[in-house]
């Protein structure tokens, strides 16, 4: 039911575009429009995702808490399952 909502609105917006005759009014339209899928691209954006700055700081970051010697490495002798079970504390 929604879908055809969606559709018959669809239809008569594209009737109304196809009615203007004046330039400046359909490219501000076309401006408007632009922004709006500018606008929805940029909330449907990864969250996890970092600019170059954020990641160069992240590694910094890390680097100075490895300098720093806080740190964790196996043991000698230690498989995976027990390194992991032993930092996870």
């Amino acid at each position: 039911m929604q879908t055809a909502t969606i559709e018959s609105q669809q239809n008569d917006l594209i009737r109304h575009i196809l009615a203007i005759r004046n330039p400046e009014i359909l490219k501000k339209l076309q401006a408007s429009v632009r922004r709006a899928e500018k606008k929805e691209a940029a909330a449907e954006q990864d969250d996890t995702c970092m600019s170059k700055e954020e990641y160069f700081a992240m590694i910094k970051s890390r680097m100075e808490d490895y300098e720093k010697g806080n740190y964790k490495s196996m043991l000698p002798g230690e498989s995976l399952d027990q390194f992991l079970d032993r930092i996870a504390i």
